[in-house]
């Protein structure tokens, strides 16, 4: 009886044998043990913490969308228009792009010739510039941490216990037990199990962040004696590097981490906006602004369903700038 379930316990070790030839391990940012189960973890250097702004230039029909649908978009790594592409580049784990979301700030408090040149709307007049106080000391205040938006109309978790049951209800386990499906309008193949904000890292184009392989090995060792070499990934600079050019912007960044390094089916997660994100909100117009975009901000911001003393806090500026640039168009 003894020699059955020794061959029984022999057959399944040779399994996982087998199921673990050519495996790989990939290794993301260190999450605290006692964090590992929990709700979405999330890390803010006290660095960052210490910006008083944060900036973000886009255009006013982008403006539109931000304030009626109180969202704001979270990038792949994988589809971002990145202007450094260094950074998704990396040796090794350019593969695990798509499983990394950023929005792009700017911590410059400053206005910045060159900012206003390269981002925004083609138009020159539609640019605005956005100017956050530092969501960084209180993130949950600003931005919903339950849920984001994904294409098809879809939803996806944030790391939960209601992730967790969904997963669990839904699947193999859940169907053998006659539960009946729910959350059903979200996508749960993946969810967003870490946020940080951050600072980018400049450094030089040939440097070894830039440039170092990132993938190495490791060795299982079983107690009946094999061992089985394991191939890994180094994934947890990825997204926060650019080279030296683009040190002028001081960009800060919200970076999402999806529990599932290998997934790459979004293109975007649309963060869900709290009425505390406009507080104090500067919004400066284009050095080009004309009359119909000065119109057009001021009727966005009378439209918006903000709460009354945030809409109140928030200001609408001329740029230091306007009529003292002149570049070909």
């Amino acid at each position: 009886m003894n020699n059955g379930k020794n061959d029984i316990r022999q057959k399944a070790k040779n399994m996982m044998k087998v199921s673990l030839e050519g495996a790989s391990l990939v290794l993301c940012e260190k999450i605290p043990a006692n964090q590992a189960d929990k709700d979405v973890y999330i890390m803010i250097p006290e660095s960052v913490k210490k910006h008083s702004k944060m900036s973000y230039l886009t255009d006013t029909n982008t403006l539109d969308l931000i304030f009626s649908n109180m969202t704001l978009q979270s990038s792949s790594l994988k589809n971002a228009s990145l202007n450094d592409k260094m950074e998704k580049e990396r040796v090794d784990i350019e593969q695990f792009a798509g499983s990394r979301f950023i929005t792009c700030f700017s911590h410059n408090t400053n206005e910045n010739v060159a900012m206003w040149k390269v981002y925004g709307n083609q138009k020159r007049p539609a640019k605005v510039l956005l100017q956050f106080k530092n969501f960084a000391n209180d993130l949950k205040s600003c931005i919903y941490m339950d849920f984001g938006l994904v294409a098809d109309n879809k939803k996806c978790f944030f790391n939960s216990q209601e992730y967790t049951k969904t997963v669990n209800q839904n699947g193999v386990l859940g169907r053998q037990k006659g539960l009946p499906p729910i959350n059903i309008e979200f996508d749960t193949d993946a969810c967003i199990r870490s946020v940080s904000v951050i600072d980018i890292n400049y450094v030089a184009s040939d440097s070894e962040p830039l440039n170092k392989r990132n993938v190495g090995g490791r060795e299982i060792s079983f107690d009946h004696g094999s061992k089985i070499d394991i191939k890994t990934f180094d994934t947890s600079e990825l997204g926060t590097y650019k080279s030296t050019p683009w040190e002028y912007e001081k960009e800060t960044r919200i970076l999402m981490r999806l529990s599932n390094q290998k997934f790459d089916r979004w293109d975007y997660i649309r963060l869900r906006l709290k009425d505390e994100m406009f507080r104090d909100l500067k919004i400066i117009m284009s050095p080009w602004v004309d009359e119909e975009n000065k119109l057009k901000i001021k009727s966005i911001l009378d439209g918006s369903k903000l709460a009354t003393d945030i809409k109140e806090s928030i200001t609408i500026c001329q740029s230091e700038l306007e009529g003292t640039l002149n570049f070909p168009d």
